[in-house]
């Protein structure tokens, strides 16, 4: 969602009580992805009065087109529950650390050891 978050942002959610509406951030996941997409609502096409129902359309803000390429194959529109949470705020560049320690393995065991002899070493 490159302008306004970074991979390694935390982003605090809600879920949103409030109907939601254009220009929402919102993170949503189809259910064929591991790891959900954070984009920004651009159409929202209500049919509550003929079939019931709410059709929501993203977009990620640095992208050309749609996310139609993204949702499975025969999806058009995402449907309220594939939406997981309505972004509230953020805290950039803390999740940093866990991505460094998926990435590395080796730091990450460095850090459990520094922090076990810390545990260690600590006067009670």
């Amino acid at each position: 969602m490159e302008p306004g978050f970074y991979r390694g942002d935390i982003l605090f959610l809600t879920q949103p009580r409030t109907p939601l509406s254009t220009g929402d951030i919102v993170v949503f996941n189809t259910g064929g992805r591991d790891i959900p997409i954070v984009h920004r609502l651009i159409k929202l096409h209500d049919r509550t009065e003929t079939e019931g129902g709410l059709d929501i359309l993203t977009k990620g803000d640095n992208n050309w087109g749609d996310d139609r390429s993204l949702y499975p194959r025969g999806m058009h529109w995402l449907a309220p529950e594939h939406i997981q949470g309505r972004v509230v705020g953020y805290l950039p560049h803390l999740g940093r650390l866990t991505i460094i320690m998926n990435d590395y393995p080796a730091v990450k065991y460095a850090m459990i050891a520094l922090l076990g002899l810390f545990v260690l070493t600590s006067k009670d």
